[in-house]
């Protein structure tokens, strides 16, 4: 004869009996009888967008970082820019200080969203869309490496813009 269900099984118990108690019925229950397959739902929480806030808030930062190499490269006129380059700005210096600047504003915002901050939130798709644009600015100096920022950013911008609204949630 079986126990009845007192809702205290141990899992030896549960074990040796074949039920499953994750569905939190006891055994004799039509609804236990119908479905013994339990899904994980903890598992299936890919879609709740932390992911792309952690990814849009190391982009940030990693091409923030590369920005401010690019801008001290460029203010010190260095070997590492083509002598025949042609940008929108004349003065090879101008354009370094404009990435410079550029580079340090997207720390900030990776930094204030690793803090779960809105209002960095907000901060991090203006400074992502300024470096676009400075990005298909200099894209005729450097297609391949333009294109790639390009690539980056609107991926940013996608991780603030849809999932951003989670950074209260966490």
């Amino acid at each position: 004869m079986a126990q009845p269900y007192t809702g205290k099984q141990d899992f030896e118990s549960v074990e040796r009996s074949g039920t499953n108690m994750a569905l939190g019925v006891p055994p004799g229950d039509p609804i236990h009888r119908r479905s013994s397959i339990v899904t994980d739902q903890s598992v299936s929480r890919g879609s709740d967008g932390h992911g792309w806030l952690t990814f849009a808030g190391i982009m940030v930062i990693i091409v923030g970082v590369l920005n401010v190499i690019w801008g001290i490269a460029a203010i010190d006129q260095s070997t590492f820019f083509v002598g025949e380059t042609k940008l929108v700005f004349q003065d090879v210096k101008t354009w370094g200080w404009i990435v410079l600047i550029v580079g340090v504003l997207e720390i900030f915002a990776g930094f204030g969203i690793f803090a779960r901050n809105q209002a960095a939130r907000w901060f991090g798709i203006i400074v992502a869309s300024l470096n676009l644009i400075a990005a298909l600015v200099s894209i005729n100096a450097y297609p391949t490496w333009g294109l790639i920022i390009v690539l980056i950013d609107i991926l940013i911008i996608y991780g603030l813009a849809a999932h951003g609204h989670k950074l209260e949630d966490a």
